[in-house]
């Protein structure tokens, strides 16, 4: 008898209908980027001798790596117009964005003396997501930016990458370093566009679903924890070792 491939289900939950409706989070199978739609299979004669038939080379979209990569994972493209405006030499960074939360700051930066082997390099922002996403099965994701078809290959800006889990940590926020420059300059985002990737560290079969939650089920999953501790990486690992000790039970 053969064993029913285990399934593993990843909710993405929002309190904003028209996000839900039109910029819900899709599985890589179902996304490419339209310059590798229209690149051909095959280009150029490939010719290695005028006494043979001409064979031709095949492209990059005929990569097996890149292949892959674009359909592992899920995309969650991107919610809100948002603009940067870096001053260098003043070490200082405005923003604005066109999809106003009444209730929620869409930029919330995190303060130098967080990150001070950093702070000399970069400005930091972390965009907060309409987003929590939640899962069942404890199985790691990595959070990356799409590459090959993302605004993040066009513009000077540090995506920070991650290793995140679903079942104890539900936020879905972006945070991004900006480098300090002897001059000003601008970095902008377009809503629709790819944001970040997360791919599943696992050969299970992953299900991609989103669905509307209340604005207070929202901001419980995201601040889960804050009115117990300041230290939220010590309770993300007192949450991860309570839950391996329920399936040890």
């Amino acid at each position: 008898m053969f064993k029913k491939k285990e399934v593993i289900t990843l909710k993405f939950k929002t309190f904003d209908p028209f996000v839900l409706k039109n910029l819900s989070p899709t599985s890589n199978k179902l996304k490419h980027p339209q310059w590798w739609k229209d690149t051909p299979p095959f280009s150029g004669d490939g010719n290695i001798s005028s006494n043979f038939e001409p064979i031709k080379a095949p492209t990059i979209r005929r990569c097996p790596a890149i292949n892959d990569y674009f359909s592992t994972g899920v995309t969650v493209p991107n919610w809100s117009d948002i603009e940067f405006f870096i001053d260098g030499p003043k070490k200082h960074m405005e923003w604005r964005y066109a999809n106003n939360y009444e209730t929620m700051e869409l930029v919330q930066p995190h303060d130098c003396s967080q990150f001070p082997e950093l702070s000399n390099k970069y400005l930091h922002a972390k965009i907060i997501s309409p987003w929590i996403a939640e899962c069942d099965s404890d199985i790691n994701w990595m959070l990356t930016k799409p590459s090959y078809f993302s605004e993040y290959d066009e513009q000077d800006v540090l995506f920070c990458d991650g290793v995140v889990q679903f079942k104890n940590n539900f936020v879905t926020n972006v945070n991004l370093f900006f480098p300090i420059k002897d001059h000003s300059y601008t970095v902008k985002f377009t809503a629709g566009e790819p944001f970040q990737k997360y791919i599943p560290l696992t050969e299970k079969q992953v299900n991609i679903e989103a669905e509307y939650c209340t604005l207070e089920y929202y901001e419980y999953a995201e601040h889960k924890g804050r009115k117990i501790s300041y230290h939220l990486g010590t309770l993300y690992n007192i949450f991860k070792r309570n839950n391996r000790k329920e399936k040890l039970k």
